[in-house]
Parts: structure tokens; sequence; C-alpha cells
């Protein structure tokens, strides 16, 4: 049963994301920077940046119909704060260091 499951789910995602590339022109259209299907949950995403800190992502699952948003205010050029609610809710502090 768990492998059946795998097996769905692979496929209702390689489905679901050749619609990508349509669904990406249509948010260029509409003035977001993100619009497209997540293939691993399944889930329908819709994000903008809404000032140079500020970004606003929501997403809706296909599958469970569960819904939430996600804000990330920029701190500093490393440091990032991200809220999310939904089915889970969260606040987290992200530091980003990048290596060569």
């Amino acid at each position: 049963p768990e492998d059946e499951d795998r097996v769905s789910a692979a496929a209702f995602g390689l489905g679901i994301g050749a619609a990508n590339p349509y669904l990406q022109g249509i948010g260029e259209r509409l003035g977001l920077e993100e619009l497209g299907v997540d293939t691993g949950t399944g889930a329908v995403v819709a994000g903008t940046r809404l000032s140079d800190r500020l970004y606003a992502r929501y997403n809706y699952a296909l599958t469970t119909r569960a819904s939430g948003l996600q804000i990330e205010y920029k701190i500093s050029d490393r440091l990032s704060a991200r809220t999310e609610s939904g089915p889970v809710h969260a606040l987290d502090l992200l530091y980003r260091r990048e290596f060569d």
C-alpha cells in the first residue's frame, strides 16, 4: 500500500507539473513573481514581492484542500523572519550564509 501511494503521488506530480509553464505565464500577466504547482506537495503556489523586504506566498493543496499564507520579512542581508499560517502555524528566523 505504501508503494502504491508513492507511485500515485509521483504520477500526480508529473501530470500536474506539466501545467507549470502555462501557470507561470498567467502569473507574469497577473504581476505575480511565482505561480505554479509544487509537484512535491501537490499545492498551487502564488507569491509576490510586496516590497524590497517583504514577500508573500499563498498555497492551496489540491489533494487535501488545505491552504496557507506565508510571509517572509528580510531583516538584513543574512537574517529573515518567516511566519506561516494554515494547517501549520510557525514563526521562523532564517540565517543565510553563502560559501564560495
